[in-house]
């Protein structure tokens, strides 16, 4: 594929993240009026809703001349500074912001910023030159033939001061000595920033749940789009104009400079395209190679490409670009491929709809199951309108569905309707396992759904069936990616008759299945975002975010129960730094991730076990009887953790200072227990280390 070039000689370098942002801290600063004279003075010919729209892309130039507007009519030299401070205050960018913010911590964020820097920009490139433990060294240059300016420089020191807040810690300290405006080849960004772990101790409470907040608004953002995306397969427009806004999503939702959506229609065969970003003429030379089986799609750093298929086939596929020598997140890769399966099921509603034009009431009972689906939020929603909807759309008796369990090869009933309560009961907690039957291996590795009799060869089968009374059922498989994520299965007694396997049939089978495995994909993605949000990456067990709630559940939940305490350990390894410098932060790590299995495997199932950065742990212990039970547990893991550590053929002694504090001898809520149980520790370490100590 050729790179994608700018449509009419309009240049496209200035992402809408930043003249939505200008727009809205003039409104925020001079109210309506500034934003007129705004309009009067630069707009070159934008409307204000293209200024604030975040898929419209401009000009550098333009964006100077925005920057230089702004601090004329506001009187402040030092706008760009001023504007990029408020990226975080503002509701602009929130994909990007979720992105960043599932990175983990300022650092990931500094490492990948060459990568996020084309989401706002594409006249420049950043580099990180240096990084370490709260500093770093970050390079920005603007590429001829545009000229830099000081309004931009400023707006990128802004920027990067906006890191650390994403983590609920203050802004980062940004200097600025060499500039290219001052005839420097590079502008050079000095980085510094606080700790995460220190700077919780000290300021507990307010900042942390101010980021926190924020990123569940972030994550709120990001269901609902996948939720608009879902509503639109089940909308009333025609397929060109909800495939329109698909291809919209997907580019917004990635901040890709042009894209491309291409597919075939399958009732008519006409080829279908969206692009935007490019000339017509390279949109048409991409299309022929996206609709064509055999073109020459592939992937690389700057262009994600997927393709817009189902168990029907393949209808052509999604492209979202940015210019040669700039990269995508690899995360992103799975949004774009999530709106390509939507695509994907938009053609599968129109095919099926072509195929059963003669039977309204198959298009009418899908299009309900669809929109049930897609108002599902947990596989238990999906299951029940499953199981709630098969019989009557297969002219079956009763359902049943299938959902895979944390045992591999394992797929246990999740919901069953239509058959005798007595039936239902004998369902709920039935599982079947790979390797039970024949037919159960080969749904391992097949899309299709299937019919099979009381008579089957396959043993298991044939009990199974007789078990629950049923002549005949049909199977369906719910596949994502490749893996079996479960099966519906549609079932008549011998009381009521049989199954006619006919091609609308299959093609109602089909279409459930595809709506089905639509709907686990996005409460699955869901639950992985949540599940990012609220664990530390490195050792896998409960961030800030996650032990904040669960200890605030424990301390209502003990109010509730004369005598009930609720503990808090707070633990800080003994010579971690020591270890990081003579073996290197890769033992380092390992060495936090063996601490994180030891602590869990010394605790209760209710217990929570935390990472607040750094070598610090927190345990709490939601249900004890008094101080003493949660004294015995801070014994436990001292004797736990004492014990030597083989890591890369070296043996490591180390040990833990523990503070222990209670609810509510020792605090009401959560933040008093951290200063108690953080004091105490301290305590530990001052009389000898390898000890506990009580607020």
């Amino acid at each position: 594929m050729s790179a994608p070039v700018p449509p009419g000689g309009v240049a496209r370098e200035t992402s809408g993240l930043t003249t939505r942002l200008i727009v809205r801290y003039v409104r925020r600063a001079g109210g309506d009026e500034a934003v007129v004279e705004l309009l009067d003075r630069a707009a070159q010919g934008r409307t204000l809703e293209q200024l604030e729209d975040e898929r419209h892309w401009t000009s550098y130039d333009h964006k100077v001349a925005l920057f230089e507007a702004a601090a004329a009519i506001l009187d402040q030299p030092d706008v760009g500074c001023r504007i990029g401070e408020t990226v975080l205050r503002e509701q602009v960018g929130m994909g990007l912001r979720v992105l960043l913010r599932s990175l983990g911590s300022p650092g990931q964020v500094v490492r990948n910023v060459a990568r996020a820097a084309p989401k706002f920009s594409t006249a420049a490139s950043m580099d990180v030159v240096s990084l370490g433990e709260g500093r770093a060294t970050v390079t920005y240059e603007v590429l001829a033939p545009n000229r830099p300016h000081r309004h931009d420089c400023d707006y990128t020191r802004g920027l990067l001061s906006q890191i650390t807040p994403l983590f609920g810690l203050p802004p980062v300290r940004v200097r600025h000595d060499e500039c290219q405006v001052e005839g420097a080849g590079r502008c050079v960004y000095e980085l510094r920033w606080p700790e995460r772990r220190r700077w919780w101790m000290r300021r507990p409470g307010r900042d942390q749940m101010a980021a926190f907040e924020q990123e569940l608004e972030l994550l709120a953002d990001r269901v609902l789009d996948l939720q608009s995306s879902a509503a639109d397969l089940v909308s009333a427009d025609e397929p060109e104009i909800v495939l329109r806004r698909l291809a919209e999503r997907a580019g917004a939702a990635v901040q890709a400079q042009s894209y491309v959506l291409a597919v075939r229609i399958p009732s008519t065969g006409e080829v279908v395209s969206v692009h935007d970003g490019l000339s017509d003429e390279q949109a048409d030379q991409l299309v022929r190679v996206l609709v064509d089986p055999g073109g020459d799609g592939a992937s690389d750093e700057s262009r994600l490409v997927e393709p817009v298929r189902s168990t029907r086939g393949r209808y052509g596929a999604l492209a979202t670009m940015l210019p040669p020598g700039q990269a995508f997140f690899p995360a992103e890769r799975e949004l774009v491929a999530s709106y390509a399966r939507h695509a994907a099921a938009v053609l599968d509603s129109v095919a099926a709809v072509a195929e059963a034009r003669a039977g309204e009431r198959t298009a009418t009972m899908l299009l309900d199951l669809a929109q049930q689906l897609a108002r599902a939020t947990t596989l238990d929603e999906v299951a029940v309108s499953l199981s709630g909807a098969v019989p009557a759309l297969v002219g079956a008796e009763g359902s049943t569905v299938y959902l895979a369990t944390d045992n591999p090869g394992e797929y246990r009933v999740a919901s069953a309707s239509g058959w005798s309560d007595e039936t239902i009961a004998d369902l709920r907690g039935f599982a079947v396992h790979v390797g039970e039957s024949p037919l159960l291996d080969q749904l391992q590795h097949q899309s299709e759904p299937l019919v099979v009799w009381s008579d089957t060869d396959d043993r298991f089968v044939a009990e199974v069936l007789a078990r629950f009374g049923t002549r005949a059922s049909a199977v369906v498989p719910l596949r994502r990616h490749g893996q079996l994520l479960g099966a519906v299965t549609a079932g008549v007694s011998w009381e009521h008759g049989s199954f006619e396997v006919t091609p609308v049939l299959l093609a109602r089978l089909r279409g459930l299945a595809h709506h089905a495995s639509i709907a686990i994909d996005n409460v699955l993605l869901v639950e992985r975002i949540r599940h990012q949000a609220m664990h530390d990456p490195l050792t896998g067990l409960a961030n800030g975010l996650l032990l904040r709630e669960r200890a605030n559940q424990a301390i209502a939940a003990a109010g509730r129960v004369p005598g009930r305490v609720v503990g808090l350990l707070f633990a800080d390894l003994d010579r971690f730094k020591g270890v990081n410098d003579r073996l290197g932060h890769d033992v380092g790590d390992e060495l936090l991730r063996q601490v994180a299995a030891r602590l869990l495997a010394a605790t209760r199932a209710a217990d929570t076990v935390a990472r607040l950065g750094g070598d610090e742990f927190v345990v709490l212990l939601p249900e004890l009887d008094d101080v003493t039970a949660a004294v015995r547990v801070a014994d436990k893991l001292l004797e736990v953790l004492r014990v030597p550590y083989e890591l890369r053929g070296e043996v490591v002694d180390i040990s833990a200072s523990i503070g222990v504090a209670c609810h509510p001898e020792h605090g009401e809520d959560l933040d008093d227990l951290y200063r108690r149980a953080d004091a105490a520790m301290y305590t530990a370490k001052r009389e000898g280390r390898d000890a506990r100590s009580v607020a």
